[in-house]
């Protein structure tokens, strides 16, 4: 078997920490006071980090900052000084998102481990490849994976150096990570910037053309999954090389963190076929009471069993386990009782402590909640007093009733002593006349390192060797623990003698490990210089493009679906992207010809999905190398072209790639990277504010000129942008054989025949919901049309400077007809015209109206289509 994997705890407080370690963890993950994804946890200051770094490495135990948020170019120097001073501090790795602070973190810091969050959307080989060219030391996979592709990737990942680190506990959410913008695009609050509202778990109703029937009048939370729990999984994860398991949590209390670190410690830890179908039920049981969404777990994606049960239900908080129903009741006697169903296990039966809920049917709320004062059991009948009256009148006899805790396993859990740092230890008198003890760190940050303490021997009686061992065992509340114990007699000690030989021996021992882990505070050189420095060794090269002209702007279509009829798709950009979702190699080259026939100087990209992973890798990889021979220029996607080459072993082509918005391009530093790298365009986050967007495309760079292409800067202008990208579909749930959301198509070289849905939620917003049943794949896309000239013509005429990039106005189509998407080109063409037909620059009033224009064409296609217009202002 392959070595124990880390257990790695979540710790956003110290109290946490502290539950972590007590209960066995390896590793745990923290954030500071900012840049980290987790802004509403507790989170460390400067001073409470260093102390948790200490306390961590005394007891053996790694510490890892998350600084996974991503990084504004305002924001550079402080998150690099943040950086510096938890380097500087001792920190183990940095968990890190910005391609740009990694970029900045690896020239600056080149020692210090960068792990790559699970916001960096690694799924696949492209990924891994990805990690490899920025030297990252390991990375955290997405959630979605199977257990081959998590053998595999791991397999890849040794093979480079890296580590692999995979959740097996906690929250799951129905995006891939780093590829959500609900949050972000409906109230403001970024889950790239560590502020997520969880839309996700609010309620939904569910239209479309096969939409059911329930779902179309009752709202139901079609984006939230139950917990993952991968407990029973761990024998089949180590033996796929994962380096390291990790709880999710940081939001959790110091209980949840303590019971679930536990639990999972004891199954590590279990000897080799020792696990059995009871113990494993026992586990889940405790796992449930700590947190669980939906009365269960799931772990679909890890095994591939697609069952129904996927969605957590209309209660989205902690479920607990079902106990019983209410059978009889009296407010006046102060009692409830609670029949227990014929299979409920003896062994489960609550106790004085334990909290109960109770919840009817369907409710997004519970009605009551209170301690168990007091219970008594007959047959399966219990009575319970502990609710006060006034909540008894609320409640009436058929009730559900649900166990929330277990207070008998919380106090064992808050008792535990786990986390100790294992010595080897030494006593024996040199030749003259010293006693020397020695400590040989076994485990931990520091293992291997040596210590000793001396005593002059005393003219005493010797000890007796077994009464020296019993008293150096003796360790206390201090973080170690006698693993061996080697004593050579004779010890002429006093007790008190050795005791305090021990007891120095241990406290400089614990100075030493914390010291010893810190670092000589770097000099970071000013983030101006260091975002513009050299990035290393550029990309693929290819052939440059004619320049731009001096103010002109390129204009490029992007498709979420395409027609059925390719002739249709021609409408007058510049570049278009067609979702190679939607393409197969009998009709990949109708669309590209298609476009040449009418359109020949124009460029025809292959929009490729965040991550290829289960049944795309198998059935796009060959796709994505014949695009070239079937009349594709490039593709777009959100990990750079050399990247998806060399992970997929694709003979390098010679076409073209663009980064697309999901790969969350927020700085100049990720810009620089991209640029460096060969890409062909760039379409930054969208997040990105407006002053920032400015800043990002007008800032100086260094030799643009020695760029292997020139960069387009795509900028949206209009259409519904993308906000979640998700392995689950909500239509059939992935069920095996399910074909709800085909429609009928003539044959093969149609595209992906996904029918067209709704998801509306309770503001009667209906965000778009695109299926792809090849892959049983889904997108939602933001409810509202976006509409914005203005802000591609301020990067156009409010710098003096010329920008170093060939600026592009990007429209999104989805369900637009072939003659709206030809009024849109033609429209947005005349917003972004910069001078006449006889050269004269336009004026601002000119310019305005040519904008104004725009957005006319657009709302006449947003009123067709029934969506709201979100406009910028000029």
């Amino acid at each position: 078997m392959p070595p124990l994997p880390e257990l790695l705890a979540p710790a956003g407080d110290r109290a946490s920490l502290l539950a972590a370690i007590k209960n066995g963890a390896n590793a745990v993950y923290l954030g500071a006071s900012a840049f980290n994804a987790r802004q509403k946890a507790a989170n460390f200051d400067e001073d409470q980090l260093a102390q948790a770094i200490d306390l961590a490495h005394q007891h053996a135990v790694r510490v890892y900052l998350t600084l996974n948020t991503l990084i504004a170019d305002d924001e550079l120097a402080e998150a690099c000084s943040l950086a510096a001073r938890v380097y500087a501090a001792g920190i183990d790795a940095i968990i890190i998102q910005d391609a740009g602070l990694i970029r900045l973190l690896r020239q600056n810091l080149p020692d210090l481990p960068l792990y790559a969050s699970t916001q960096m959307t690694i799924a696949d080989a492209a990924g891994i490849a990805q990690a490899v060219r920025l030297g990252l030391r390991r990375v955290i996979l997405a959630r979605e994976l199977s257990i081959e592709e998590i053998s595999r990737l791991s397999e890849q990942a040794s093979h480079n150096g890296l580590e692999t680190e995979v959740f097996i506990h906690g929250a799951l959410c129905v995006c891939l990570s780093g590829q959500c913008l609900f949050s972000s695009l409906n109230g403001g609050r970024s889950g790239n910037r560590g502020a997520c509202a969880q839309p996700c778990r609010l309620a939904y109703r569910l239209s479309g053309a096969a939409g059911r029937t329930a779902a179309n009048t009752t709202p139901y939370p079609w984006l939230s999954p139950h917990d993952l729990a991968l407990f029973a999984a761990l024998p089949a994860l180590r033996q796929a090389g994962v380096a390291s398991l990790k709880i999710e949590g940081r939001m959790r209390g110091e209980a949840y963190v303590g019971q679930v670190v536990s639990v999972y410690r004891d199954l590590l830890d279990a000897p080799a076929g020792s696990i059995t179908p009871e113990r494993l039920l026992q586990a889940q049981r405790h796992l449930l009471l700590a947190f669980n969404r939906g009365s269960s777990f799931t772990d679909r994606y890890l095994t591939g069993k697609n069952t129904p049960d996927f969605l957590s239900g209309a209660y989205t908080g902690s479920h607990g386990v079902y106990l019983g129903e209410i059978i009889a009741l009296d407010s006046r006697q102060g009692f409830i009782r609670v029949i227990l169903p014929a299979d409920y296990p003896a062994d489960q039966i609550p106790a004085r402590g334990d909290i109960l809920s109770v919840r009817r049917p369907n409710a997004e709320s519970e009605t009551a909640s209170a301690p168990i004062g007091t219970m008594e059991l007959r047959g399966r009948v219990i009575t319970v007093r502990g609710f006060h009256p006034d909540v008894i009148k609320r409640l009436r006899e058929g009730d559900p009733v649900y166990r929330m805790s277990d207070r008998l396993f919380e106090q064992q859990v808050d008792k535990a002593d786990r986390g100790k740092t294992d010595l080897r230890l030494d006593i024996a008198q040199n030749p003259a006349g010293t006693i020397i003890l020695t400590a040989a760190v076994v485990n931990g940050p520091q293992a291997g390192m040596k210590l000793t303490a001396e005593e002059p021997a005393q003219t005493v009686e010797p000890l007796d060797p077994e009464r020296v061992g019993q008293q150096l065992a003796k360790t206390g509340q201090t973080p170690f623990h006698v693993l061996t114990l080697d004593v050579k007699p004779p010890i002429p000690l006093t007790i008190s003698a050795l005791n305090d030989l021990r007891r120095r021996l241990l406290q400089h021992l614990a100075g030493d490990i914390a010291g010893r882990c810190r670092r000589v505070p770097p000099l970071i050189p000013p983030v101006a210089a260091a975002a513009t420095a050299a990035a290393g060794a550029p990309g693929v090269s290819l052939p440059r493009q004619p320049e731009q002209k001096n103010g002109e702007a390129k204009v490029n279509a992007y498709f979420y679906t395409l027609p059925d009829d390719p002739a249709e798709l021609p409408c007058g950009a510049d570049r278009y992207y067609l979702p190679i979702l939607a393409l197969t190699e009998a009709n990949a080259a109708l669309y590209s010809r298609a476009i040449a026939a009418q359109e020949p100087d124009s460029e025809v990209f292959a929009i490729l999905p965040a991550a290829l992973f289960g049944a795309q890798q198998e059935v796009l990889t060959p796709l994505l190398a014949a695009l070239p021979d079937l009349g594709f220029n490039g593709i777009c996607s959100v990990k750079s072209g050399p990247d998806i080459w060399r992970g997929f072993r694709i003979p390098t082509p010679q076409c073209s790639w663009v980064l697309d918005t999901g790969a969350n391009i927020y700085n100049s530093s990720a810009l620089l990277d991209a640029c460096r790298q060969g890409a062909a365009g760039v379409c930054p986050a969208v997040e990105l504010p407006a002053g920032r967007l400015n800043d990002l495309f007008r800032r100086e760079y260094p030799d643009p000129a020695e760029w292997p292409t020139p960069v387009g800067f795509e900028v949206p202008i209009y259409g519904h942008l993308r906000i979640m990208t998700s392995a689950f579909c909500p239509i059939g749930q992935n069920l095996p054989g399910c074909r709800r959301c085909h429609r009928q198509t003539p044959d093969q070289t149609q595209p992906d025949p996904g029918s067209v849905y709704n998801l509306e939620d309770r503001h009667k917003k209906a965000f778009p919901l695109i299926t792809h049943p090849r892959f049983c794949y889904s997108e939602i896309l933001q409810h509202e049309l976006l509409c914005n000239p203005f802000g591609l013509q301020s990067l156009q005429h409010e710098s003096n400077q010329p920008a170093p990039f060939q600026l592009q106005a990007r429209l999104y189509f989805h369900q637009e007809t072939a003659r709206e998407c030809r009024s849109l080109i033609s429209a947005c063409r005349l917003a972004l015209k910069t001078a006449d037909e006889q050269s004269a620059p336009l004026t601002a009033g000119q310019r305005r109206q040519n904008a104004e224009s725009f957005i006319d064409t657009a709302a006449a296609a947003a009123r067709r289509l029934n969506r709201p217009v979100r406009q910028e202002n000029p």
